[in-house]
């Protein structure tokens, strides 16, 4: 499920519970069954958030390193060539180092 459907869930249950007066386990007029499983459909929807969460973090992490490495690469190759450089054009004056 995506991110908007579980966010969207989520405040269904979020509004239910605040027209429950905030306790859902203790709402008039409902039964324990009820409440037993909107707080098991409740408790999915954090999975689910927190596992998209988690995944998203490790994305960040990788997409963080993988920049990094290009970055590293390309300092890499602009030394070498640097390198290169300086060996084939000498000073111009014996004095230059």
């Amino acid at each position: 499920k995506s991110d908007e459907e579980i966010k969207d869930r989520a405040m269904a249950v979020s509004e239910q519970s605040s027209v429950a007066g905030g306790s859902m386990a203790f709402s008039p007029g409902s039964n324990k069954m009820e409440d037993t499983l909107q707080e098991k459909q409740l408790r999915k929807i954090i999975r689910q958030a927190i596992r998209i969460r988690e995944i998203n973090k490790k994305q960040n992490l990788i997409d963080t390193k993988l920049q990094e490495n290009k970055l590293r690469k390309v300092v890499r190759h602009i030394i070498t060539e640097a390198d290169i450089d300086a060996d084939t054009k000498p000073a111009p004056y014996s004095s230059t180092p």
